[in-house]
């Protein structure tokens, strides 16, 4: 399991469907705002999983992860 170091309480999630590979972090100073990218892999299911069933789940785990400790400038 892959562990975001920039936040710590990522550490308790146990179940990820998804694995961060990269993050970048842009500044846009013109609009006082900061816009984060981030590349990702998701995690094939086990042999006794669907896969069909588990990829609308693991965008749902990615949407949730990244609406996450939001700042007002994202």
């Amino acid at each position: 399991m892959y562990v975001d170091s920039e936040n710590y309480r990522e550490k308790k999630i146990t179940a990820r469907r998804f694995e961060i590979m990269d993050t970048n972090t842009r500044q846009y100073r013109q609009y006082n705002a900061v816009g984060r990218q981030r590349t990702v892999r998701l995690i094939p299911p086990s042999n006794n999983t669907n896969p069909v069933a588990q990829f609308p789940a693991s965008v749902n785990d990615l949407f949730e992860h990244a609406l996450r400790d939001l700042d007002d400038s994202d």
